[in-house]
This record gives C-alpha cells, structure tokens and sequence, in this order.
C-alpha cells in the first residue's frame, strides 16, 4: 500500500510508485523478490533530546546582579552567545564577588545542580555555586580545558517558589553559560538547551588529579580496592604527585566515572605500572559491574600482555617490548559500534570490528598489584551504523540507483546495490572514518565504492577507510557505489571527527598590574589541610605563601617580558614600547610552529611595530606594522601591514618553519615563504615613534607532522626515564615549577630517551634551569640551587649515549662544551666570560638562570646554539644515521622544559 504524504503532489507519488515497481520488475526477473525490497528514500526521522519534567535551566545571561569583576560577555559558544566570566589575574579579588539569578521552582524535593562551564587550565577550573543561603559548592576541579562542558554543582533541597542562585569565584579566567536543576539524579546534561533537539554536541570527560586529597575524588564512584590521590606536603615534591594510585586489596580495585554513560567514545589515560600485576581499562560496564568490556597490561617477571577481555571478547597480545615497569605509558582506546581499538605510546597494538556492540560507564581497573593513573581525557566518539536490524541509516538512492534491503531476516547483508549510488547525510558533522564488513564474493566482484574515502586497512571481510582530501568538501555525506555487477554489505558504521587540539598555551598577557602571580606552587588547600600544615613540626618547611614576579624585567629574573634596549613601560593598561631602538624579548623561545594573536596600537604617525618571530643569528621572520605600508628600512622575511594610528587592531601570525602568515583585523592572511627558519627567539620591537600592545598570546599545537612538544606540564608519556631519579612537576618552591621535569643524579647519569623514531635531519631545542631544594623558611639557607652541570644531548640510531652524537655543556669542571661522534671527542669550545651560559657560582650558580639550548643536525652539519648563539659548529664528512634523541645530565641536578623535536 502507498500512502500519501500529506501535502505530497500526486505527481511525486506516482514517480514514487512506478520507481519501486520497475526495481520490484528487475528482482523478479532476477528471482529473488521474495528476498529483497527495493530501497527508496529513507527519510530520516528528526531525533529529539527529552528533559525531565522538573528541568530547570538558567542562562547567565539573565543574572540579575553581576559584581565586578565578573563580566557578562559575548562568547561564541555559548549558550545565547554570553557567558558569565571571570578574567585573567583577577584571582586576588574573586571570593567574595558573585552573580546572582532568580529561579522559580515550581515542584519541591531534592535538587540535583549542573552548572555549564569553561576552563583553561588546571589552575583555572573551578568555580562556586550556592542556592539561597545552603553553603556554596566547589563546582569543577576536573581536565576538560577549553571546552564548555557540565559539572556538578552539588544537590540541594529547595521548597516551591521563587529561589536564587549565586555563582562565586574561585579561580580566575573561567566562564559559565548555565545552570541545570533536575529531581532526576540519573539524568546528566549533555547539551546547552539552544541546542536540544538539533542534534547532539560531544560529551566530554577529564581529569588530571592536580589537587590535595581533601578535594577528594567526587566524579568517582570508587567501588572497591583502595584508591587516592598521591601527594606529599612536602614543596620539594615526590614521584607521581597529583596522580590517582590503585592498590588491589582483597581483591579486584575498581574506580567508575561517576553518572555518565558512554555509548562511543575515546578513552584517553596515562598509566605507570609500579609493580607486577593486572590493571587497566573498564568500558561498557553495567550498573552493577557485572558485564565490561576490561583492557589491561599485565606484567609478570618474563614481560607484559595486552588482555582485552569481555563483550565477546577474550584475547592477549605481547608487547613486552612496548611496556615496561615503572615507566609511564599513553593508552589510548577508541570504543565504537562493533569496533574496539587500542594503542599504546602512539602505536597500534590492537584492532578488533567484530566487538559486541556495548555502552556503559568507563573507568579504571587494578585486578593485582598497584598502578598509577593520570591525565584522563574521555570523548564521546558519535557514530552511525547499518546492520538491517538493531542498527540502521537513512539512505537516499540516486536517480537510477538499484539497491536493496533484505525482506527476510535470515540475509546476511544489511544493503545489496546493483547500479548507481546511495548516499546519508549527517548534518552538521564530518564523517571521518567508515568501517565496511563486505559479504565475501567468490565470484570476485568488486565491492561498494566509499566515495570520498581511502582504505586505510582491511583483513577478514572489514575494511577500514578514512576521509580522503578530495572527499573533505562533502564531510557529512556519505556514498555508496555498487560494483560492477553486485555488491553486498553485511554492515557498516560510520565514526564523526572529534576533532579536540592538543594545544599549548601561553598567555594571553594582560598589563594592567606590574606583577602577576607566580604560579609555582600549590596553594588550593582545604581548611583542614591548613590546620594540618599549621600543627606539623615542619610547618615551616611545608607553610606555603602566594609569590609575584614582575611583568616586565631586565634578564635576572622570571619576568614572562624581558627588556633588551630602549624603553618599556605599562601605560594604559598596555604594554607601551617607546623608539627608537626600543626591543623586547618574551621568555620562551618556540622553534616549531605556533600561532600568535595581539592587540596592538600605534600612538604616533611615525609609529612603527614589529613582531619577530624564529629569530636567531642565521634565520628571522618579521611582521611589521606602520600606517605606512613600506616605510623606510624595509628588511627581508618581512611581511609588512598598514593601520591607522590612533586605533587599536588585532593582529594574527601563523609562522611556521618555512612560511609565515599575517592579518590585521578581519583581513585576509599575507602569506611569506621563509625557508629554513631555524631559530626560537620572540620580539616586540618599536624602531620609531611609541606603540602599544595587549592581550598576547601564543598558541602551539603539542603534534604536528613534523614536530613534537613536551612541556612537562602533565606526564609526557613518550620518554622513557633512565637512571637518577626523575621527579615530574618540577621539585622548586621558591620560582615557578609546576612545568617541569627534574633530573637528580649527584652520583651517576640519568637520561630521557624518546619513544619516537626521527628522521636523521632534525633539531632538538629544550629549556634548562636550576634545580631547587627546600628546607624551611627557619633555615638558612632556606633554599639551595643545585647547578645544572653535564648537560647532555643525544642524537644515535638507538637509545645509547655512546653512539651517534652526543654534546655535553658545562662539562670538564664547568669550563667546556664538549661534542662526542660515537663515544670519540670531534670539537669543543671553552666556556668563558663570553658563552651565553656562565658559571658564577653562589646562591645562583649559573648566569642565565634559565636557558634556551637547541642542537640541529642537517646532513653532516651540526650546530649548537646557546641563548640565541651558535657556539658550536662541526661538520662530518661521514654523517652518522640517527634516529633517536635523548636529553639528560650526569652528576648533577637539572630541570627540563618546553622540549621540541622537529624533523628538518
């Protein structure tokens, strides 16, 4: 029977009817309608999202009463597009300050709270929420970075009628959109309410640990075994501080993230095996824990298996050479449809399609043993599927197209084409990935065409394909092409991008105060973690206090801005730089790709600005600003921008290695080759007239192609750590810390070798600084900085310091820097009162504090580089291969960061 589709014109109707009775001809003709109906247009049915009755849901953008310095400002993301925040270097003033909103309830009981938020980093993510006069509650304290996302915001019993509700600070730059209250405590928000019913918007999860325990673990359903976060009062420190530990005791140990289930997604963790024994991964859990699908690393003395076990599955793998005790490793599981995927330290190691399809809660696992995890990052994977029963999508034939469903259930295949192709939409998502079980032909007929998608890999019937460049253009759609005669499809899902950067971020710089927090140490204690301080016998080594350092300073301090020539004052609320021959250097050197954004002003009609970027004694890139487009002195690897004087504008640079890309305002980019920019260095410059500059920031991506960064700002799980002792998150109190990673071997040699392989033309650049120790704010010393003697870099073509290259700074009593071609001294340079690194000795024992070493290899040329300063050069005439690079010292103490290998 045809029914008409309201409003339908009988016209299409019929073209609708003759249509299935012509596909109905051809498969009687071909003996099999009883098997099949024709495929027509699937209208997809529209999905809606259903809130609980009781929902309430509050836009800041309706507060009432907003103090400063909270703002309400315009935000693209969010809901309405304003969000409530609370800026940058604000946190001295945020305790006391609120926004208020009124609520009307209208059904009475136990409230469940939600607050929509956005973070930017692990010191800026959390806020407070308070109903009427309950007491506030410490919403946040979770690893979803840059992303708005909701948290729970504590439970309260709240009467009918008309309520407020109050939001605190906590910490600065944060932003919050909305508040959800619901009775429903099975109920978790996943969308902002401008978009239910349009679809969804990925679910997020993370956790990094960086608080004190009293914090405790409250997105945790910690459901047997001992669990707790590793800490120690002690400023100096411990291995694995801030890091979620798992003991099984009496059993199995097993830690669920709280209230959210997980149909897809991409489970992201760090894990260190401490001892022997079984932990790992839980997915698709059931509410009891009774059914899970479990990945674990089970090491014994003979090595290590990978052990996927559960919704169908039972198989292990070796990967004694991939894992290793006492070593942090990054495991990474994508969980969708029937596909389960696991890689370790960015290798693959497990592939499976035939999964059962599953959904659950996520968590974590310690069967025996103990283990430690950190650095949790969960993300929902969104995916369609099509197997003909459970599972289906809406497809659309083209004109002329011949495919089929199976009218009996007892087919193999979901979808049977014979001409022509089918297509299904995803509005507003890019379809990355598709996974194709193919029902095997022997007469060998070629299978479904994916159109816009390459194979990337196949075995037993499945094929593996992802989103081709030329396919990119039609990012929701996807398109099925018969074969030449038939070809049939048992099933097929279909993955959407989840498209999160790894980014490393620096600023924005904000000028309105001459100092800003140094954020070196951790000060968010509870009250009772206080008074614990208070009443120990070493309160005065464990006694914490806020520390500052200046914005702008002259190269003997931490100063993020530091002053090489000219003038430099904040004025304005801005950073103003008055020529002629004013120079600005910014503290961290970036050798790979990065982005800047900045606001800048010129004062004066003669006014000029630059922005160096890559700079070094041999490479440079530059974007100038002036009102006059080219104005005198004009230099090469320069892009040059015309403003107006008098206004501000906001200025973006893209630089990479061998390009650089600038825009002024909503201009479009200039775009500049500049091959082989090998420096680091960062300058504002004012050669003439006055300017202004504000709100800077860099922005860097952690992966790339080419290139990769460690900050050391959470575990950098691509190092293997060997010999000393290696003390993650730094080991200073008295300067800023939190980023690095620490090397102390008085008495032997320690190294970082990396788990990657590079190609045999690269560059190694990395900051070194002194390492501290803490004793007490009653000693004296109350502090000693350890020199950063012996410092060693490796390039070989394996992890062994004695082949390949390998150069040592501040070697041979602290007079020398010495380069080895395996194991045999090729060249070496004095250290004297000229080499950008100085030996003093004292309270500081090196001039700089803080330095900036790269060693490049291009062909047989090696070239080290001090602060800027080319201080080595050696050519081979018998280039050795390598291919791995290590960084470490012997008989010394140093602090590693901000660590870039790039291949040239």
């Amino acid at each position: 029977m045809l029914l008409k589709t309201p409003g339908a014109k009988c016209a299409d109707s019929t073209r609708g009817l003759l249509h299935i009775l012509l596909a109905a001809t051809t498969l009687l003709l071909a003996g099999c309608a009883d098997k099949y109906r024709p495929l027509v247009d699937e209208k997809q049915a529209a999905g809606s999202t259903n809130l609980p009755t009781d929902a309430i849901i509050l836009d800041l953008a309706d507060a009432q009463a907003v103090k400063p310095p909270f703002v309400l400002g315009p935000h693209p993301a969010a809901a309405r597009g304003t969000a409530l925040m609370l800026p940058d270097a604000t946190r001295a003033a945020t305790a006391n300050v609120s926004a208020t909103l009124n609520l009307e309830v209208r059904q009475p009981g136990k409230y469940h709270v939600w607050v929509s938020a956005l973070w930017r980093d692990a010191c800026r993510n959390s806020i407070t929420v308070r109903l009427d006069d309950h007491p506030g509650y410490a919403a946040g304290q979770d690893a979803v970075y840059s992303a708005w996302h909701w948290v729970r915001a504590g439970t309260v019993e709240l009467s009918a009628g008309r309520h407020t509700a109050a939001i605190a600070g906590r910490e600065d730059g944060v932003a919050v959109d909305q508040l959800f209250l619901t009775r429903d405590p099975a109920f978790t928000p996943v969308l902002a309410s401008r978009m239910l019913g349009r679809g969804q918007q990925i679910q997020r999860f993370g956790d990094d640990f960086a608080r004190s325990p009293g914090h405790g673990l409250a997105n945790w359903d910690l459901r047997s075994g001992d669990w707790r976060i590793v800490f120690g009062f002690d400023p100096n420190r411990i291995p694995n501080q801030y890091a979620l530990h798992g003991t099984a005791t009496n059993g199995q140990a097993v830690a669920l993230i709280r209230d959210m289930p997980w149909n897809g997604c991409r489970f992201a963790f760090s894990m260190r095996p401490t001892t022997n024994g079984h932990s790992g991964a839980v997915l698709d859990s059931s509410v009891d824990g009774s059914q899970a699908l479990r990945v674990g690393i089970e090491l014994t003395g003979n090595g290590a298996s990978l052990h996927v076990r559960g919704n169908g599955l039972d198989i292990r793998k070796d990967i004694t050479a991939a894992v290793r005790l006492q070593q942090w490793h990054r495991i990474v599981i994508e969980r969708w449809a029937w596909t389960t995927s696991v890689s370790i330290d960015g290798n693959d190691m497990f592939t499976h399609y035939d999964t059962k399809a599953g959904a659950g809660r996520v968590g974590f696992f310690v069967d025996s043993g103990e283990a430690v995890f950190d650095d949790v990052a969960l993300e929902e994977i969104l995916w369609l599927a099509d197997n003909g029963r459970e599972f289906t999508m809406h497809w659309t034939p083209d004109a002329g197209a011949q495919w089929f469903r199976p009218a009996v259930t007892n087919l193999a295949e979901a979808l049977m084409g014979r001409k022509g192709a089918i297509s299904s939409d995803w509005p507003g998502r890019v379809i990355d990935e598709v996974v194709v079980e193919d029902v095997p032909d022997p007469s060998g007929n070629r299978p479904a065409g994916v159109t816009g998608f390459d194979q990337a890999s196949g075995a037993g019937g499945f094929r593996t394909l992802r989103r081709s460049a030329a396919g990119s253009r039609q990012g929701s759609r996807l398109s099925l092409e018969a074969g030449e005669k038939q070809s049939s499809i048992r099933r097929i899902a279909a993955r959407c991008a989840n498209v999160t950067p790894d980014l490393a971020l620096i600023g924005p710089y904000q000028f309105g105060e001459p100092n800003i927090e140094d954020a070196s140490d951790y000060l968010d204690f509870t009250p009772e973690e206080y008074r614990e301080i208070q009443q120990s016998p070493e309160v005065q080594k464990l006694r914490r206090e806020v520390k500052f350092k200046p914005v702008l300073g002259r190269g003997d301090d931490y100063s993020p801005w530091e002053i090489q020539r000219g003038a430099w004052t904040l004025q304005d609320k801005s950073l103003a730089g008055l020529g002629p021959g004013a120079l600005l250097r910014h503290s961290q050197d970036i050798a790979g790709d990065f982005e800047a954004r900045l606001r800048i002003r010129l004062v004066l009609s003669n006014s000029v600005a630059e922005v160096g970027l890559h700079m070094s004694d041999d490479s440079r890139q530059c974007v100038r600003i002036a009102a006059d487009r080219n104005p005198p002195g004009s230099i090469t690897n320069t892009i040059s921008l015309a403003a107006s004087t008098g206004a501000w504008h906001v200025l973006r640079v893209r630089a990479d290695r061998d390009r650089l890309f600038a825009g002024l305002d909503d201009r479009p980019f200039e775009e500049l080759a500049t091959p082989g920019m090998t420096g680091g260095r960062i300058l504002l410059a004012v050669p003439s007239g006055q300017a202004q500059f504000d709100d800077i920031e860099f922005i860097q991506p952690r992966r790339t192609d080419s290139s990769v960064l460690y900050v050391f700002d959470r575990q950098e799980t691509d190092w293997w750590r060997e010999g000393g002792e290696w003390v993650d998150h730094g080991g200073i109190a008295c300067v800023q810390a939190s980023s690095w990673i620490s090397l102390q071997a008085p008495r032997g040699e320690g190294m970082l070798w990396n788990k990657r392989a590079f190609s045999s033309n690269l560059l190694v650049a990395l900051d070194v600084q002194e390492n501290s120790e803490w004793f007490g704010w009653n000693r004296n010393p109350s502090h000693v900085h350890h020199s950063f003697d012996n410092i060693c870099i490796a390039l070989g073509p394996a992890r062994d310091s004695s082949k390949g290259y390998r150069v040592e700074l501040n070697a041979r009593g602290r007079a020398a820097t010495v380069l080895y071609r395996d194991g045999v001294e090729v060249a070496a340079v004095r250290q004297d009162h000229r080499f950008p690194m100085r030996y003093n000795g004292g309270h500081a024992p090196y001039t700089p504090r803080k330095n900036r070493i790269s060693l490049r290899k291009q062909g047989g040329l090696l070239v080290l580089t001090v602060n800027g300063r080319d201080v080595l050069r050696y050519e081979d005439p018998s280039p050795l291969p390598v291919s791995r690079a290590g960084i470490g010292g012997h008989h010394t103490h140093i602090n590693f960061t901000w660590v870039e290998i790039i291949n040239l």
